[in-house]
């Protein structure tokens, strides 16, 4: 592979892991700034529900596939 190809590839890897991080902190942020105490355990199913149909839509959403984990 030529030096020009190898540098191409590794700036396409390094968006990527930028994105990634990105996405995570997101997530993160998404999930401990509702994670309030819910009197209701219904409430609390409610909002663990959400957040995995959330996740799971961000993973179908991944241009990289479900393969790439």
């Amino acid at each position: 592979m030529t030096e020009e190809k190898l540098e191409y590839f590794k700036n396409i890897l390094n968006q990527w892991l930028e994105d990634l991080r990105a996405e995570a902190g997101d997530t993160v942020k998404d999930m401990s700034g509702k994670g309030g105490l819910f009197p209701d355990p219904v409430d609390r199913a409610s909002l663990e529900s959400d957040r995995n149909f959330l996740l799971r839509v961000r993973d179908a959403q991944d241009p990289r596939g479900a393969s790439a984990h």
